[in-house]
């Protein structure tokens, strides 16, 4: 069209700042798919760009590394949708998005060794080609280039904050495997290893949508701690009831494998796992009352990211 504009991303950024500084919360909406998509194509940039130049660019020929099929990223998107709507810098909301995005890549490939799954987002776990070791090595290298993301941002709280987060997950998954596994637990136990193991990678999303915000940060943390823990939960129902032919990756590993997760007592004990997944996102929302342009932007990301991918993990779960 004639006299047309288009978009550029600092054109975006004052608009989503102008929103959140003058309370027009009703903009985020029509704001944000635009901007939303650029920003995840430019994190997937940032996570490839770790191996452009280093002696292992070769890795990102190669589908099972899980490089170049990102899968939702719904880390990421919670991020951009919150950050955009809080005027985070742009610098901070991609490399914040694009470290923890590699973080659970390598979380992925060592719960593939661990589990042994041969499927991972519709190719074959990297371990199947390229042995446990391989798997292990290369996610302890996604680590490494994960921290060193955060370097150029020269910012302490939030190179600590990762850490902080980053360890609550490893001491989740070793409670879950080593300490617990086989013992009797029941259901309040399931939720809280949920929290604990899928929760922190999305509150570490929302520390940094918060920056330098005391206060909204411990929301937003817990805003994540809560959505993370509501898609573990999904997530157990899918590894017990999901159908196989139509999933990118192995199901029924958990049963096999002895481990305690939500599925397993939901019937025993009369829960409703559906209904106790939308009553921590709903208690979310409920906690950005104070925030309108962010609850809006959180009501985006629940309704357009989350929830479709928890109905479709939950859809062959009874009800």
């Amino acid at each position: 069209m004639a006299g047309s504009i288009t978009p550029t991303p600092r054109m975006f950024q004052c608009a989503f700042t102008l929103a959140f500084r003058f309370n027009f919360p009703y903009l985020i909406p029509i704001l944000m798919p635009h901007q939303s998509d650029n920003d995840i194509q430019r994190v997937k940039q940032l996570m490839a760009g770790q191996f452009a130049q280093s002696p292992f660019s070769s890795l990102l020929d190669d589908p099972s590394t899980l490089l170049t099929n990102q899968g939702k990223m719904l880390r990421s998107r919670m991020l951009i949708r919150l950050g955009r709507a809080n005027a985070i810098a742009e610098e901070t909301i991609l490399r914040s998005a694009a470290a923890t995005e590699l973080i659970h890549t390598a979380s992925l490939l060592h719960d593939d060794v661990i589990d042994n799954g041969h499927i991972r987002r519709s190719a074959p776990s990297y371990w199947e080609k390229h042995g446990a070791s391989g798997a292990i090595l290369l996610g302890d290298l996604l680590v490494f280039y994960a921290l060193k993301l955060l370097i150029p941002l020269n910012n302490q709280r939030l190179a600590e904050a990762l850490i902080h987060y980053l360890g609550e997950v490893g001491e989740a998954e070793v409670l879950q495997e080593i300490i617990h596994r086989g013992e009797p637990q029941n259901w309040t136990d399931c939720v809280q290893t949920a929290r604990r193991k899928t929760g922190p990678l999305f509150a570490f999303m929302g520390f940094a949508a918060a920056g330098d915000d005391e206060p909204l940060a411990a929301i937003l943390s817990e805003c994540g701690y809560l959505v993370g823990a509501a898609y573990q939960l999904a997530d157990d129902l899918l590894d017990a009831y999901g159908d196989s032919e139509n999933t990118d990756k192995t199901l029924g590993r958990d049963l096999l494998r002895s481990k305690n997760t939500s599925a397993q007592f939901a019937e025993t004990e009369g829960k409703n796992p559906a209904q106790y997944i939308d009553e921590l996102c709903g208690r979310s929302i409920q906690l950005l009352h104070a925030y309108p342009a962010i609850q809006t932007a959180w009501r985006t990301y629940l309704n357009d990211d989350l929830l479709p991918a928890i109905r479709k993990h939950t859809q062959h779960a009874p009800q």
